[in-house]
């Protein structure tokens, strides 16, 4: 296998940005692509009775081009001002940093306490699916910009983090759901800011990008210039407070409505595949390769078909509220060319092996279709269809890979 290639990109300033109604904060969301792999399609299907007990055949290839993918953004911690990364995840509510004495932590950026930081004393672990965070519960400073007055945050101080967290590129995480589940530690930074005075509205939107484009994070509001007023939004009510879960009451593949258990679905920034209990799924797969010859990547999770092109397959519609949203094939399939006549596509729709309550994670391969509107006062979610992968070339790279990430409750 081709060694891994690590781009890292250049610093991203954060700057602050009056808007005629309210004050916001756009910050610049880095990209980085983990792993560059180089390696041609082998042809054949090798056939397994079962795998995991489902009765699956495997397919027998590698892939090209697969780069794992994460967005983050910077802020400044404590009195000195240190630069740290993070990302944004939309399917947890706790801030964490990576301390001096993490040895297991993978950044090498780690934050040695200063006389701001103020431990609580206590205990709290953060399980991220099968990833997992541990440390102290502390107050510190947190800057949006080094000329902006901090507010001060409630987070994890880690000390200890499982091998899951290897590949997070950032050297934390900033939960961002719309409110603290009661019992567990923790502020919301843009309720801070809001409180604070520094932003204007209790909400913030995200403009996901594919490789070519500029993504960012609004925080206080929208982007105006992109979208002219509330009407151009898909609005759609949450159902639970303290998460971003809506109502689900379809789902159709093409024109077929399937039969789903589930019956609501979480917008989670920080999953990269759109994931569901594993009988749903099982629906969608079904339909997805009648006719075609699919299954797993050979030593992965990954499910793929060969194919001529992503028009082989269609679109993915979800009722969300009284929304028909759609998933193009272009957002769940990546097409790869092989090395016989046969393209193989790979598909960025997966199951989920812990317990989710049922729900449909609408990870990044969803929500790259859309401008994403969180309005933590509202209680709701705005969906602005807008394609931005129609701004990419034939030959765009993969949708995220980083499979460790999902919410928890």
């Amino acid at each position: 296998m081709a060694a891994t290639v690590m781009f890292l990109l250049g610093v991203l300033q954060l700057g602050v940005l009056p808007c005629a109604m309210a004050q916001t904060v756009r910050l610049p969301l880095k990209k980085v692509y983990l792993k560059d792999h180089k390696e041609s399609i082998e042809s054949g299907i090798e056939t397994i009775e079962e795998r995991h007990g489902r009765g699956l055949a495997e397919v027998n290839i590698t892939m090209t081009n697969i780069y794992d993918m994460q967005y983050y953004a910077s802020l400044l911690i404590g009195d000195a001002k240190l630069n740290q990364t993070f990302l944004w995840d939309t399917g947890s509510t706790l801030m964490w940093i990576p301390l001096n004495n993490c040895s297991s932590c993978p950044s090498t950026n780690k934050y040695t306490p200063a006389s701001s930081y103020s431990s609580t004393g206590t205990r709290h672990t953060i399980n991220y699916g099968s990833a997992q965070v541990e440390g102290d519960v502390a107050n510190e400073k947190v800057y949006i910009s080094s000329s902006s007055v901090p507010v001060t945050m409630e987070l994890l101080g880690v000390d200890t983090a499982s091998s899951a967290t290897q590949n997070l590129a950032a050297d934390g995480i900033i939960g961002m759901a719309p409110a603290i589940t009661e019992g567990r530690p923790g502020t919301l930074l843009v309720e801070k800011l809001y409180n604070a005075g520094i932003i204007g509205k209790n909400a913030f939107a995200i403009d996901y990008r594919w490789l070519n484009g500029t993504s960012s994070i609004l925080l206080g509001g929208y982007d105006t210039d992109l979208i002219k007023n509330d009407k151009a939004f898909d609005w759609i009510s949450l159902n639970n407070n303290t998460h971003w879960i809506v109502a689900m009451n379809t789902v159709k593949y093409g024109g077929t409505e399937l039969s789903m258990s589930s019956t609501s679905a979480i917008f989670d920034s920080s999953r990269s595949f759109t994931s569901f209990q594993y009988s749903d799924f099982m629906k969608i797969w079904n339909e997805i390769k009648d006719g075609k010859d699919c299954g797993y990547i050979t030593g992965t999770t990954v499910f793929a078909c060969y194919c001529d092109s992503v028009k082989d397959f269609k679109d993915i519609t979800f009722k969300l509220g009284e929304h028909d949203i759609k998933m193009p094939a272009s957002a769940y399939f990546e097409y790869f060319a092989g090395t016989t006549s046969n393209g193989v596509c790979s598909l960025y729709i997966n199951f989920y092996t812990v317990d989710f309550g049922g729900l449909v994670i609408l990870g990044d391969s969803f929500l790259r279709e859309y401008y994403v509107y969180h309005d933590v006062q509202g209680q709701r979610v705005g969906l602005y269809g807008k394609n931005y992968s129609a701004n990419t070339s034939a030959f765009s790279v993969l949708v995220f890979i980083m499979l460790f990430i999902s919410f928890h409750f």
